[in-house]
C-alpha cells in the first residue's frame, strides 16, 4: 500500500488491485464464474481493480484519460427498457453505435473517442454490470464478436451466443464485474504487469493496495 500525498493535502484515494491465477479461470465461458464470455488468444495478466474510497466514476474515467486509451469499444448489453435511454446518450454525444446478437440477446456496441464521451456513457456500462449484464470495453482495439459455444453452468450439449474476445499481444480488455463490485483488467500489457507499474498508469491523486488472491 502507498502513501502517496493527494493533491489536496490528504492522501491519496486508494484502488484495490488483485492479481487473479489462471487456475481460477475457466477454460469455457462460465456463467457464474471467471469469466461469463470465451477468450481468443493467450492472456498474461487478469487483475480486478475495485475503488475503495472513491466511486468508480471519478477513477475509471481519468484512468482512460492517463492510459491514453481512445478510441475505447464499449459492449453492453441491452434490453427494452434501457435501449433508447443509450441510444440517446450516444445520439447527444455523437459517439458511434452499431447492434449485435438477437432480440433475446442484444447488445450495442459504441465506439467511444474522448473521455467526454466515456463520462456520459460510463453510468450505463457500470449499471449494465450492476444488472449482472454482460458490461466490457476493450483499448484500441475492437476485440469483440459473437459465436456459438457451450456455457458452463447451461444444459449440458446446448450452445448459445456468446461474446468472444479476440486477445492480441496488445490487448487489453475491461469487464465490469458481476453486481458491478469491481472491474477486471485482460491484458498482455507489461505495463500492468506489477503493482509498481499499475500505480504508473494512475491519474495523480491515486494509489494501489495489493490484495493477494489464495489460488485455490
Amino acid at each position: 500500500m502507498h502513501t502517496q500525498l493527494y493533491m489536496n493535502g490528504g492522501f491519496a484515494l486508494q484502488i484495490e488491485i488483485s492479481y487473479l491465477p489462471k487456475t481460477s479461470i475457466s477454460p469455457i465461458p462460465d456463467a457464474g464464474g471467471h469469466f461469463p464470455f470465451a477468450i481468443e488468444g493467450d492472456c498474461s495478466i487478469f487483475l480486478d481493480t475495485v475503488p475503495i474510497n472513491s466511486e468508480f466514476e471519478e477513477f475509471y474515467p481519468g484512468w482512460m484519460q492517463s492510459l491514453n486509451a481512445f478510441p475505447i469499444y464499449s459492449i453492453i448489453q441491452v434490453h427494452d427498457y434501457t435501449e433508447e435511454d443509450i441510444v440517446n446518450e450516444c445520439t447527444q454525444h455523437n459517439v458511434s453505435y452499431s447492434f449485435m446478437g438477437s432480440k433475446k440477446y442484444r447488445l450495442i456496441k459504441m465506439t467511444i473517442n474522448t473521455t467526454e464521451q466515456f463520462v456520459a456513457l460510463f453510468s450505463y456500462i457500470q449499471g449494465s454490470g450492476n444488472m449482472n449484464d454482460l458490461s466490457m470495453w476493450s483499448l484500441h482495439e475492437d476485440v469483440f464478436s459473437l459465436s456459438k459455444r457451450s456455457v458452463k453452468g447451461f444444459f449440458k450439449n446446448t450452445e448459445t451466443d456468446v461474446m468472444v474476445i479476440n486477445l492480441t499481444t496488445s490487448s487489453s480488455v475491461f469487464w465490469v464485474g458481476y453486481d458491478g463490485d469491481w472491474i477486471t483488467l485482460l491484458t498482455n500489457n507489461l505495463k500492468f504487469e506489477t503493482e509498481e507499474d499499475v500505480e504508473k498508469t494512475f491519474p495523480e491523486g491515486f494509489s494501489t493496495e495489493l490484495i493477494e488472491y489464495e489460488d485455490e
